[in-house]
């Protein structure tokens, strides 16, 4: 009868292993905590309008956090040509833009293509948040190619029903001043760590190693 050593099936374990820790280490979930977005289209009858307003200087967005921090936050914005750049952040105030910067994103280089994206903001710590109390989002362009613009949302109807397009914990802020009814298109949150990727994988690992197990000792049975 021949014993098998560790060295046969351990390197394909710790590849395993290996290929855990990097897809748990990198796998993150954003978790939207406030937003103001476009309804989906998911067929029928769809209409959506909205403002394109030129990012000027004190441009930003209030909202009212239900969590105790914020980890990213994403606005839209228009690349009017398909070679405009621009270099954009985020910064978190409370009460009002004029107030202390309470967090600030780290910079995104924007280039090519025209329409509208979705830019994402990541911050270096998790901005600590009073939930119920009123923040500000500003958006600021450093450098780049002016003409961009952010979108601010007029009205919505999806299949004849209509869509309520303010957000009620806030207003956007133009030029430094607060606009009532009107809202930019945000989303803001927390990023946590995907849980089921570390899940299946430490299932991975012990399932091949039980049926490495179990093929070992049906066949020194037979």
């Amino acid at each position: 009868m021949q014993t098998p050593t560790l060295t046969r099936f351990r390197p394909i374990q710790f590849s395993l292993l290996l290929a855990c820790g990097i897809a748990t280490g990198h796998a993150q979930v954003f978790l939207t905590d406030q937003s103001l977005q476009p309804p989906p289209n998911t067929g029928g009858s769809y209409n959506y309008d909205a403002v394109l307003s030129s990012l000027v200087p004190g441009t930003g967005q209030e909202f009212t956090p239900s969590l105790q921090g914020l980890d990213f936050v994403e606005v839209t914005l228009h690349n009017p040509t398909a070679t405009n750049t621009g270099t954009f952040e985020i910064a978190i105030h409370g009460g009002n833009i004029a107030a202390p910067v309470l967090g600030l994103s780290d910079q995104v280089f924007r280039s090519g293509g025209s329409g509208d994206s979705n830019t994402h903001f990541t911050f270096p710590s998790t901005v600590q948040l009073i939930p119920g109390d009123l923040y500000v989002l500003e958006i600021t362009q450093l450098a780049g190619d002016s003409r961009w613009t952010i979108e601010v949302p007029s009205s919505a109807v999806v299949n004849g029903q209509t869509i309520d397009m303010n957000y009620s914990g806030g207003r956007l802020i133009y030029g430094g001043v607060p606009q009532d009814n009107s809202d930019m298109i945000f989303r803001e949150g927390i990023t946590v760590p995907e849980p089921d990727v570390t899940a299946v994988c430490l299932l991975g690992v012990l399932v091949f190693g039980l049926i490495r197990k179990g093929s070992y000792r049906q066949k020194h049975l037979v």
